[in-house]
C-alpha cells in the first residue's frame, strides 16, 4: 500500500497543480507546428508531387500561424485550426461559421433587423428573450437567476 505520507501529499488540489506545471513544460512551439503540418503533407509521387510538395513546404512556413495561451498553443493553417498541448498537436473540428460565433452573428442580426425599421414577429422577441436569459444564467452570480428567475406551479396559479 501507499504510506500515509505519501497519500496525504497526492491531493486533488496537488495533483492538478502537477499537472498543470506539466501542461505549461509542454506547451509545443510555433517550430513544432510548423513541423507537425510538414509531417502531416501525403508524401510525394513524381517530380511533380515533388515540386508541389516543395511549394507547400515554403507556404506552410510562411502562412501557418500559431498563438500560445496558458497552457496550450492554438494554430491555424490553410483554414484548419490546430490545439497543441503537452507536446502534441491535434486538429480540430471544423465549426459552421454561426456556431463559431453566436453572440457576432445574434449582434449582426438585430442590428440589421433595427436598421431595417422591421417590427419583432412575436417568435423573434421571444427567442431574444430566451437568448438574453440563458447569457444571464452563465454571467451573472450564482444565485442570482435562480432567486429571480425560477418559478413553482403554485407560483403561476
Amino acid at each position: 500500500g501507499m504510506s500515509p505520507h505519501l497519500r496525504r501529499a497526492l491531493t486533488p488540489e496537488a495533483l492538478a497543480m502537477a499537472a498543470c506545471a506539466v501542461a505549461l513544460a509542454t506547451v509545443p512551439s510555433h517550430e513544432s507546428f510548423v513541423e507537425h503540418l510538414h509531417a502531416a503533407e501525403l508524401q510525394p509521387q513524381g517530380w511533380a508531387g515533388g515540386v508541389r510538395l516543395a511549394l507547400r513546404g515554403a507556404s506552410v512556413a510562411l502562412l501557418a500561424e500559431s498563438e500560445r495561451y496558458a497552457v496550450a498553443r492554438v494554430g491555424t493553417y490553410d483554414g484548419r485550426r490546430f490545439v497543441g498541448c503537452f507536446g502534441c498537436w491535434l486538429p480540430l473540428p471544423s465549426v459552421p461559421p454561426a456556431l463559431a460565433d453566436p453572440l457576432g452573428v445574434c449582434a449582426r442580426w438585430l442590428c440589421a433587423r433595427n436598421a431595417s425599421g422591421g417590427t419583432w414577429a412575436p417568435h423573434e422577441a421571444f427567442g431574444v428573450a430566451c437568448l438574453v436569459v440563458f447569457a444571464l444564467w452563465h454571467v451573472l452570480p450564482e444565485g442570482v437567476m435562480w432567486r429571480h428567475f425560477t418559478t413553482s406551479l403554485s407560483a403561476l396559479r
